[in-house]
């Protein structure tokens, strides 16, 4: 026990800007946004999978940050894909996945305690206001960068629900809707899982993300289950042949 003092438990909201609620400080986990470089979706190691995402436009970024942007926690690899669709000007869906590596492997780790708590409607799904920093992400206009003005959260599920993941992998995930102004509705959910333990309920490598889609209740229970096998991280834990995106066949 005594050696749980030298593990850092990591504030698991561990996108590329940390905020333990709206209007808290900013952390950044990586240099700087400026360090984001947008790169060939192929590239990107983590995936995930359903039909859905088919024929979406796609994003993706990556970056190497030399000690943990402003939290001092040594090497960390970062990258996400955004995706989205667009029909007759009416937007079908969006989602988005993220995975980040610690490479300082003694001393911190991901908190699995901290994911299940992240990963809370409640919070996972909060909308916060616009600040000077969101300007220079490089996916700041992109069309699912949604603001307190843009809608709101309801139908929040008040527990988390969790699944296995292809690699035996605990895969936690909760679900709401968003509504937009102009009364359009989104069904979404979130998700999150960790790779690689250095120490019991802790882990090396995180993978988060959600999908919002127009089709409201297709993502049941079952559908769900169906999908965390399908997130993984190529050369770590590969996902199915057959749930596979596209460009990753």
């Amino acid at each position: 026990m005594k050696f749980f003092k030298y593990i850092v438990p990591l504030i698991f909201i561990f996108s590329t800007q940390v905020k333990s609620k709206c209007g808290g400080p900013n952390i950044l986990m990586i240099d700087e946004p400026e360090a984001l470089e947008a790169v060939s979706p192929s590239s990107i190691k983590v995936s995930m999978y359903d039909k859905i995402l088919d024929g979406s436009n796609i994003e993706a970024y990556k970056t190497h940050a030399k000690n943990m942007g402003n939290l001092g926690y040594g090497a960390f690899d970062y990258e996400e894909i955004f995706f989205d669709k667009v029909e007759n000007d009416n937007l079908k869906l969006c989602a988005h996945i993220a995975y980040g590596k610690l490479h300082e492997t003694q001393t911190v780790g991901f908190d699995l305690a901290a994911l299940n708590s992240f990963i809370r409607a409640k919070t996972f799904f909060e909308i916060c206001p616009e600040e000077e920093i969101d300007k220079r992400f490089p996916w700041y206009d992109h069309i699912c960068n949604f603001y307190p003005e843009d809608g709101e959260i309801i139908e929040m599920s008040n527990k988390n629900k969790g699944t296995k993941g292809n690699h035996s992998n605990a895969v936690v995930y909760s679900s709401a809707k968003f509504k937009d102004t102009n009364e359009k509705i989104y069904d979404c959910f979130g998700f999150g899982t960790l790779f690689n333990s250095n120490f019991p309920g802790y882990y090396t490598e995180a993978v988060y993300g959600y999908i919002c889609s127009d089709q409201l209740d297709y993502f049941s229970n079952e559908r769900i289950k169906n999908f965390a096998k399908s997130v993984g991280v190529y050369g770590l834990a590969e996902p199915n042949k057959n749930q596979r995106l596209e460009f990753h066949k």
